[in-house]
Order: C-alpha cells, then structure tokens, then sequence
C-alpha cells in the first residue's frame, strides 16, 4: 500500500495527526539537527500509527512498513521476514537496494528469542545474550546493519532488516525508532494474521454450507427420480459443478452409466471399466496417480480424468470418474467427502429405485396370486335347509396357507379347514395344490375319510419338502341327520358347543399330514342336534396375543362363542375375530386366521 493511501492526501480530508504536523512544523525549524530527527520519527511513527486504524492486509501494512523504516533510517535498505508457516520466516517484502539472494533467504525460528529488541552488527547489546546468535548470523548472511524483532509475546512475527545507513546517519543509532516501529507493526501484523485466519474460517464454513446445501437438494432430486439414468446424470451434475471439471463419467455394474464431457470421453470405455475394478474396496476419493497400474494411469491421463470417487451401497457399487478440478483448484479433504457422500447417495438411491420397480412387480404378482386364492375360496356358503354356515380366511401377508372349502356330494356335505405350516407364497402354492386333490378326491368317488386323508398325506409328502406339513380336519356332514364323520389330522380340535352349553372337543383323527410316509387314522363321529353349532378354526386364531403376550386361547374362543350364539353364523364369525383383534391391541396378527361355523338350527329335529 503506497504512503499516500495511507496518509489519504490529495481531495481528501487530511488525517489529524498530518493536520497537527503542519500546525507544529513552524515550531520544529529552529531545533538542532538531533531534536529534529527525533521530532520526524516521532511524527513518522504516529502517521504509521493512523494509517493502520484502517482495514489493511499483510501485504499492505509491511510495504508501509519498510517505506517508513527506510524513509527515516535513510539506510541503503530495508526488508521484513514472515513466518512461512513451515516454522521458518522467508521474504515478504524489500525497498531499496536490491539482492539477487533475498529471495532466496531463509531463517529457522529459533527457540527462544533474544531479550535486546534490536541487534546490529558489531554491537555486542547491554547483555550476554546465547539468544542473539541466530540473529547475528542473519545479519551477516543478509548483509543487513540491523535487525528489528517483532514479537507478540514469547513468539516470533517477523523480522525487520535494515542494511546500513546514510553516511551522514552512519553515527546515529536508530535502535529506539526501530524497536518502536517493530512494536507497532508487529500488533497490526498480528490482527492481519487473526482476521486473515477469521476470513479463512469463515470461507471454510461457507464452502461447507454450500456444500450442504448442495448436498440436501441434489438428495431431495435423488429422491424424487425412479429412473437410474436420471439419478447417474444428478450425480454428475453435482460432483462437476462442485469441482469445476470438464468431464466426468460414471461406472457401475461393469460398465459405463453416464458421461459428460467434451471431445476425449469417446472411444473405448475400457480405461473407465478397469478404473472402477482397479478401485474395488476403496471408501474414499483419490488422485488418478495413485492406481498401481501405469498403463491405466496414463490411459485415463490421456482422457484427461484426474480423480476416482468409489461408492457403494447394497448391491450397487462403481466409481464417479472425474477430470481435474477447474480453476486450478486442489480437492481439499472436504472436497473428497463430498464427493464420496454424493457418490454415497446416489448409489442409494440406484437401489432404493431397483427395490421400488421390484416391489412394484412383486405387488403386482401378490395381487395376482391374492385373486387366485380367493377363487380356490368359497365364494359363500351352501344353503341347507335347517343350517346356518358361514367361514372367513384372513391371511397375514398377501397370501396365506390356510384354506377352507365345501364339497358338496350326493346328499353329504364335505366340510374342510387346514393350515399348511408356514406364511406367504410358498404355503399358498401348496394350499391350491390341496384344495385341488381334495375337490379331485370327493368328487371321484373317494368319500371315506381315511382313505382321503392318506391319500392327501402321501401326495404331500412325495410333492413337498421335508419339513413341509399341513394339519387339517376333514369332515362329512349329513344334513338331514346331524351326523358329522370326521377325522382330525394334528390340527387345533374343533368346539362343539352344545343347546345346553356343554362343551366337546373333536380330536379323533391321525398326525399332521405330509410329515411322514405313512399314517395311522381314526374316523369320529358327532351328532349336531337343533341348537347345537360347531366351530372349526385355525391357530391363528388361539395365538393372537395381547401386549402381555398372552394368547387368545381355547377358553377365550369358547367364551366368544357362548356370547355370540344367538346371532346368525356370519355375525359370530365377526364376533370372534373382532374379539381377537381388540384382544391383541397394537399388535397385529401373527398368523393366517381360518374360521369356519356350523350352527343346526333350533327349530329342527333329527
């Protein structure tokens, strides 16, 4: 900064202490030619002193510097030293005389600094100070007369070298002067240093802010989009204008997603390939230079790709291939976490978009499956003089394993409820392969019980797993009479709820179907009277449990039942599972729920 900024001479208003110069310059032109020196450094200094009541930069304040040192030492020269960062103090800054190795100098911080604020050469200081060596050796290196230290504390600002002085000043000493230009200089060197670190700081969170803003709405876009091409196009807009590059491509899956870019991105895509597979297991970004192989290193030179930013998530994993930063800008380590988290989320959102098109299709074959099920289903009851019939299926998921049905033959009525072990889709296949062989079986004349349930548990256990099994009970009801044959196979034992409100449980039977090759089956047989009503359900409903999980077991249902029979048979059905389901509160139910009630009517007789 030159002296007339400084000072703000000319059009503008002149400081005070240039005003109180010229006020006091009449006085000051009699004095002896030592006063009148000391009066010039005084005033010099307080000039000094007011031009840095304005906002300054380093540079600023030690070109003003060394054009007051040199205007009053009248020496051949004058430079200052700065810290360099390094812990050495290097050139910053000279007027007068010129030196070709100025530039070149260099001076190690010493550890402790000397007590003599000013050391000149040949002078050996009020002291027998070991601290002055450093300095001393300086001087002659430089080959300055003297040096000012600026310190702030016990640290080391700067230093003030200043060569040797106008003959007619050579017998002056100037220590004084120096030693409190070094003192004023110094406090604004050090406020340049804190605001110079300030602005630095605030850049940085500036640069971090934009960054997160960056990061938030290129997210927000990520989560808007479904198509993968549209993700991979977001990332690379983000990412280049981020860094300023040119050219970028993206690589995932074993080849090339999107590219921008100028000419020099065409041809062979192979380099970018090998890049991503040469960057496998990596987490963080990192310079082209730093591959192992020299081959794809100068390939991806010659494309002009300066840095690789890998990325996974779940299954999608690549790499953000990227030219150099624009500007000549460097990838600070904020830059590269950058980076990696938009690679990061754009990966994430290439897999949340794949999960969304596979649940989209999965829906789609669940509803598929859920309308067939529903057609192997009665579609309602039968309609038989003297009873009232009514069954539900409320499967967990899409699909379930249960399965109930009606068949009827000749002047019997087949009644069937099951539950194959499991949930979802694989259950559900076997429960259509079941209702078809029973259908198959009733209808081809095969009507005992027994011979029913083995041929059911040999084809089960030739078509299905292992560990794979249903249990079922198989009832034959004639109407006209009230006689139920049936034959329970491991399944939860149906309720008989008699007119007089006794209780029977129906278990006769064999063990679970399709478990093993061959069974052991007993036929039982029930009488229903008038008002009597029989309930067959699955576990499902017995294992709905409450927030103390405790179950909605044989005693809960029976007490359902009791409350409800006077209603129709469908209104019972909705008793019982709206009793299970206030019974289980928040939680929802855990297993396919079948329910099917038989109520003979009061008004009959056998």
């Amino acid at each position: 900064m030159s002296a007339a900024r400084s000072i703000r001479v000319g059009a503008a208003p002149s400081p005070p202490s240039t005003r109180y110069q010229r006020l006091f310059a009449p006085h000051i032109a009699g004095l002896d030619p030592t006063a009148h020196l000391l009066v010039s450094e005084l005033l010099a200094l307080t000039d000094f002193s007011a031009a840095l009541t304005e906002p300054m930069t380093t540079d600023e304040v030690a070109s003003l510097m060394l054009l007051v040192g040199l205007g009053e030492t009248r020496a051949r020269w004058a430079g200052l030293l700065l810290p360099a960062g390094d812990r050495t103090l290097r050139p910053a800054g000279r007027r007068g005389v010129a030196d070709r190795a100025w530039k070149s100098l260099s001076f190690p911080a010493p550890e402790a600094l000397p007590r003599e604020a000013v050391l000149r050469v040949g002078a050996s200081g009020r002291t027998d100070d070991a601290a002055d060596a450093p300095f001393r050796n300086l001087l002659t290196k430089a080959g300055a007369d003297a040096v000012a230290i600026l310190r702030s504390g016990d640290h080391l600002t700067g230093l003030l070298l200043v060569g040797e002085p106008h003959p007619i000043l050579a017998e002056v000493r100037r220590d004084d002067f120096l030693e409190a230009l070094a003192v004023i200089a110094s406090a604004a060197l050090e406020k340049c240093r804190r605001d110079e670190e300030l602005r630095a700081t605030n850049r940085r969170l500036s640069l971090r802010a934009y960054q997160l803003r960056s990061l938030l709405d290129i997210t927000a876009g990520l989560h808007r989009v479904r198509d993968e091409g549209a993700v991979w196009d977001l990332l690379l807009h983000g990412a280049m204008g981020h860094v300023l590059a040119s050219r970028g491509s993206v690589v995932a899956g074993g080849r090339v997603v999107a590219s921008k870019g100028p000419q020099g991105m065409s041809g062979s895509w192979s380099p970018l390939v090998a890049a991503d597979a040469a960057a496998a297991g990596r987490r963080e970004a990192f310079p082209v230079s730093g591959l192992d192989q020299t081959g794809l290193v100068r390939d991806l030179a010659a494309r002009q790709l300066g840095w690789i930013v890998p990325f996974a998530s779940g299954e999608v994993r690549g790499a953000l291939l990227l030219g150099e930063a624009g500007l000549d800008r460097r990838l600070e380590s904020s830059d590269r976490a950058f980076l990696a988290s938009l690679a990061g989320r754009a990966a994430a959102a290439v897999e949340n978009a794949r999960l969304h098109r596979a649940t989209i299709e999965k829906e789609k074959e669940l509803a598929l499956a859920r309308r067939i099920q529903s057609r192997l289903l009665p579609a309602e009851p039968p309609r038989l003089p003297g009873w009232d019939i009514a069954g539900v299926n409320i499967p967990c998921l899409a699909v379930g394993g249960d399965y109930y049905d009606y068949v009827p033959r000749g002047d019997r009525l087949f009644v069937t409820i099951a539950d194959v072990s499991g949930k979802g889709e694989g259950p559900a296949l076997l429960m259509a392969l079941v209702q078809a062989s029973l259908t198959a079986i009733y209808r081809h004349g095969q009507t005992a019980l027994d011979r029913a349930a083995v041929e059911l548990n040999q084809l089960l256990h030739e078509k299905t797993d292992a560990n794979r099994y249903m249990t079922a009970v198989l009832g034959s009801l004639s109407p006209g009479t009230g006689r139920l044959d049936y034959l329970n196979a491991g399944h939860v034992r149906p309720v008989v709820l008699r007119a007089d409100r006794s209780v029977e449980r129906l278990h006769a039977g064999s063990t679970v179907l399709g478990l093993f090759p061959r069974i052991e089956t007993e036929v039982g047989r029930v009488d229903l009277a008038p008002g009597d009503m029989l309930a067959m359900y699955t576990d499902g409903l017995t294992e709905a449990e409450d927030p103390r999980e405790r179950p909605f077991d044989d005693h809960r249902v029976i007490e359902a039942l009791n409350a409800a029979r006077d209603r129709d048979a469908r209104a019972i059905c909705g008793d019982l599972l709206s009793g299970a389901r206030a019974f289980a509160g928040p939680r929802a139910l855990q297993d396919d729920l079948t329910l099917i009630v038989l109520k003979r009517e009061a008004g009959n007789s056998r």
